[in-house]
């Protein structure tokens, strides 16, 4: 008898199981009519599989040629809304900015490599607006603009020497002649060479960074900003090379800040001790 019972109650465990199971991936397969139009998701993943690894752009604009210039999709449960026109864009980060004007917390880029306090990675709030503010008023004023035309008539002048002696090597001077630019304006340090330490700091902060981060490099780097728990994945599990990338990248990242910034603060403090 006692069989009999735990199997029908087994029995109506799976089926209620199985009935929410059916009504979750229901509901995860729909679309509200109130969003804007665009494929039709799987329930779970969503829309992930019609995406390819690289040049998803091309499938964006083939969405925007059959659903049009605003589109509606789901990453895994992260909703995405596509533009494929100027003129969309405009609408909604120009005239509607301040209903659109913040991001998403990109797990792999901000927590795990530590790019996460920087303007362009930044959610819109006080800290945002505040460095915002800064920004602008070091580029966006006459004054300043006028300020950096020595420096940028310099640089130039270096740049086209250097295409002169050197021409096959092109793109090698055209990344120091923006990198001493930003350099320059940021710190104060004039860089010299090619192989100045500072430029070769960010140069590999910047490769390692988009080489970790491509979709290729890594299924759980890939999935962390979708489920964002895999950050706290062990380092001595197999498939825990994203982590051991990120780790070393992050290295970069804050060497990429930390050095110059000392180099500023030791420059000051021996220009106090003079006087």
């Amino acid at each position: 008898m006692y069989t009999l019972m735990g199997s029908v109650t087994s029995a109506i465990a799976a089926a209620l199981l199985f009935g929410l199971f059916w009504k979750l991936t229901k509901e995860l397969g729909k679309t509200p009519s109130r969003l804007p139009p665009g494929p039709r998701p799987l329930s779970i993943i969503g829309n992930v599989h019609q995406l390819p690894v690289s040049n998803q752009h091309e499938i964006f604009f083939e969405w925007g040629q059959k659903y049009g210039d605003l589109i509606y999709a789901r990453l895994f449960q992260t909703p995405v809304v596509i533009t494929n026109s100027i003129q969309v864009a405009r609408d909604l980060m120009e005239r509607r900015g301040s209903n659109f004007s913040d991001r998403p917390n990109f797990v792999l880029f901000n927590e795990l490599m530590g790019w996460g306090a920087v303007l362009t990675h930044l959610p819109y709030g006080e800290k945002f607006r505040k460095q915002r503010k800064w920004f602008q008023a070091a580029f966006q004023s006459k004054t300043a603009l006028h300020a950096f035309q020595a420096l940028q008539r310099r640089e130039t002048y270096v740049l086209l020497t250097g295409l002169t002696d050197s021409s096959n090597a092109f793109r090698s001077h055209l990344k120091r002649y923006a990198a001493a630019i930003i350099v320059e304006i940021a710190y104060g340090h004039t860089v010299s060479s090619l192989e100045d330490e500072y430029i070769e700091i960010a140069d590999r902060a910047t490769t390692e960074t988009v080489t970790a981060g491509t979709p290729g490099a890594s299924i759980l780097g890939l999935l962390v900003d979708f489920f964002p728990i895999l950050k706290h994945y062990p380092i001595w599990l197999p498939g825990s090379g994203f982590k051991i990338r990120t780790n070393e990248v992050r290295r970069l990242v804050n060497r990429l800040f930390d050095a110059p910034y000392k180099m500023v603060t030791e420059r000051m403090v021996y220009r106090e001790s003079l006087f």
